[in-house]
């Protein structure tokens, strides 16, 4: 898989920044506070949160540089009930704890205290359980020969449970999915700058990136020992066996789909906005896909009438690695690929088609705009093999679709607002068909001798070899297609458009084309005309030769005209796309 530098784009403020924002030293007692996602083995993500008040007392501190020791505190939950004490009952550092009332704050804690590193006291009390182990005992300040009370706090991320007189408390932060995103935060520049930055200094981040690629790793290394393993997901599925009783024989239709992507995807984030009362207010998400798609479609139909399976799971929602504020912001992509086959047929036909593209830095930004940054796109090996039945006046079209989606699943404000972001790749296949009766005709590349020919055929550019008889007419038209879309769906405290759809990129590949015997003249024209349909409900312009297929649309499955014959083969190659460009 040949992925290059450009696969990972960053936030160009990201990049350069080397200064952590959190001081483990320094107690956060003065209004505001600051806190990295750790760079340990593995937290593959990285990045820098600053929360800051009006009110310095809203905003405290329960580390040892506050003068505090945790006694009982579970490292992996967002809620509990903790118990700490203090090193001296005098510390003004922990009276900070209590000035105005404990109850509503928020808090930052230990590394090792909770998942999230900032969380709400919902209750302070004095434990009943006044023990502390002896290591601990030892550093305490008694007073009066008394050592210090133990306390009791339940903290959680139940921010809209804040006191609203208090006042707010707001927070900045930003990230990536991979190391290197930590940083001094400017909480004075908007998310306007801090977008147009992402988009604007995308070369500049992919410069900045000492990349090399390992072939027999398949991964890619950067500087600083920063890896990214490609994503590898492959999975057949049939997407659809309908079998049909007909006087002598039976009907079939299946279509089996082989769905396989192997990608590299990045994330970056910024957002802004109140931990309490809860609201995002600026939010810029980014994420880049660079990868393969290697898949392929075989539909077998010997039916009348029109089928359409819907989007069908082929390959489940697979994880990619995420990026999580714990309790603030969580983003967590997944990979999934999905599955389609529309047919209207009235002719016994057979295909086989790879469908195959190379994905190049293809970048989305959320909200998502029109005219956003996208990468280039190429197609990859197309293997193409067709045939049909020869003898029988027929019409038919068939859409092939293999659809890889990456969902950006993103949970703010421990759960007050969530919303998903997606990009969906709609590769497909297309093929319209017409064939009259008494038509014995087949087509092969750099194959044996031909017996009659009825003219050249072209496949990506390449002369392919026909044969008919005199009286045999028909078309086949044979197609591929990219559909780029993103989109958001929930609101994200009001910054998505709920329904957002756009189109990031669209573009056909024209595999086959060839009009034989006495219809070469009369529909090669029309189907030039022809527009393409997606399932991704882009519309669909009429021209003569859909409207000839308009009778049999919504018509149930059926059998097949009399005297239809078993195919024969009308394209056989092994790239089809070898001269597309």
């Amino acid at each position: 898989m040949a992925f290059a530098a450009r696969s990972l784009v960053l936030l160009a403020s990201l990049l350069t920044a080397s200064n952590a924002l959190n001081d483990w030293s320094k107690p956060c007692l003065e209004g505001s506070c600051s806190y990295d996602l750790p760079d340990a083995d593995g937290h593959a993500a990285s990045g820098s949160i600053k929360i800051w008040s009006n009110n310095k007392s809203i905003i405290t501190d329960i580390t040892q540089a506050a003068d505090w020791e945790i006694l009982e505190c579970s490292p992996d939950k967002l809620a509990q009930d903790i118990r700490i004490v203090c090193k001296s009952d005098d510390s003004e550092k922990c009276n900070h704890l209590f000035d105005g009332g404990a109850e509503g704050k928020v808090v930052r804690l230990p590394e090792n205290c909770g998942q999230n590193a900032f969380g709400r006291i919902g209750r302070a009390w004095i434990s009943e359980d006044q023990t502390v182990p002896q290591d601990i005992a030892r550093r305490l300040v008694r007073r009066a020969g008394a050592p210090p009370q133990v306390r009791g706090l339940t903290i959680d991320t139940d921010f809209a449970a804040g006191d609203p007189n208090k006042g707010e408390v707001n927070f900045s932060l930003q990230g990536a999915n991979f190391q290197g995103a930590k940083g001094d935060i400017d909480v004075e520049q908007s998310i306007d700058v801090r977008r147009r930055d992402l988009a604007s200094n995308i070369e500049v981040a992919k410069k900045s990136l000492d990349v090399t690629k390992n072939v027999l790793g398949k991964r890619i290394k950067i500087s600083q020992s920063k890896t990214f393993e490609p994503l590898v997901v492959s999975k057949q599925k049939n997407l659809v066996n309908q079998k049909v009783s007909c006087p002598g024989r039976s009907a079939t239709l299946t279509v089996d789909a082989n769905g396989k992507a192997e990608v590299i995807v990045t994330i970056g984030v910024v957002a802004s906005g109140n931990i309490f009362p809860p609201k995002f207010k600026e939010f810029a998400l980014t994420t880049t896909v660079d990868g393969e798609i290697n898949s392929s479609i075989d539909l077998k139909a010997s039916f009348s009438g029109t089928l359409d399976s819907g989007k069908i799971p082929i390959v489940p929602p697979t994880n990619v690695p995420g990026l999580s504020f714990p309790g603030i912001l969580t983003i967590g992509p997944a990979l999934k690929i999905d599955g389609q086959a529309v047919a209207t047929l009235d002719v016994n036909v057979d295909v086989n088609i790879g469908v195959s593209y190379k994905i190049d830095n293809v970048q989305a930004i959320f909200p998502p705009k029109n005219g956003d940054k996208v990468g280039t796109f190429s197609i990859g090996d197309t293997p193409l093999k067709v045939s049909a039945s020869p003898n029988v006046a027929a019409r038919g079209e068939i859409q092939a679709h293999i659809i890889p989606a990456l969902i950006l699943g993103i949970d703010a404000i421990g759960g007050r607002a969530k919303a998903d972001a997606f990009i969906n790749l709609d590769a497909s296949a297309h093929a319209v068909l017409t064939l009259n009766a008494n038509a014995e005709a087949s087509a092969s590349i750099n194959t044996t001798s031909i017996k009659k020919r009825a003219g050249p055929a072209r496949i990506a550019g390449r002369q392919v070899q026909t044969t008919a008889s005199a009286n045999f007419g028909g078309c086949f038209d044979i197609f591929a297609q990219l559909d780029v879309n993103a989109g958001v769906e929930g609101s994200l405290f009001g910054l998505f458009d709920a329904s957002q759809d756009i189109n990031l990129f669209t573009k056909k590949f024209d595999l086959f084309k060839k009009c034989f015997g006495n219809q070469a003249r009369s529909l090669s024209g029309l189907l030039m005309e022809r527009h393409v349909y997606t399932a991704l409900g882009s519309h669909r312009r009429m021209s003569k030769i859909s409207r000839t297929l308009a009778h049999l649309e919504g018509r149930a499955l059926g059998c097949p005209k009399a005297g239809v014959t078993d195919t024969q083969s009308v394209v056989d190659s092994p790239n089809a796309a070898a001269a597309v460009q």
